[in-house]
């Protein structure tokens, strides 16, 4: 929570796991506009990005290759990124 200061960026609470997909990268943290996401995973991954409420922001598919996001219509602030195996 901030009371009267201006956060210029967004975070993005990223946690790694043991079964974490081998090929994906999601950068830059903090992110000002656009969150870059480099695929080469070869598996369909699901994107979801939740506020620190447990708010629902966005949920997409990730492709395959490089892809942009754009977040300069979310106010800026802390959110959580998941990214998961469609498969499963």
């Amino acid at each position: 929570m901030t009371q009267g200061f201006h956060q210029a960026n967004l975070g993005i609470s990223t946690s790694i796991k043991e079964t974490a997909l081998k090929g994906l990268s999601v950068f830059p943290n903090p992110v000002s506009s656009v969150l870059n996401m480099q695929n080469e995973s070869g598996t369909p991954l699901k994107l979801t990005l939740y506020g620190n409420n447990g708010q629902l922001i966005l949920s997409r598919p990730v492709q395959q290759g490089l892809q942009e996001i754009m977040l300069d219509q979310i106010a800026p602030g802390t959110y959580h990124l998941i990214i998961r195996n469609e498969e499963a």
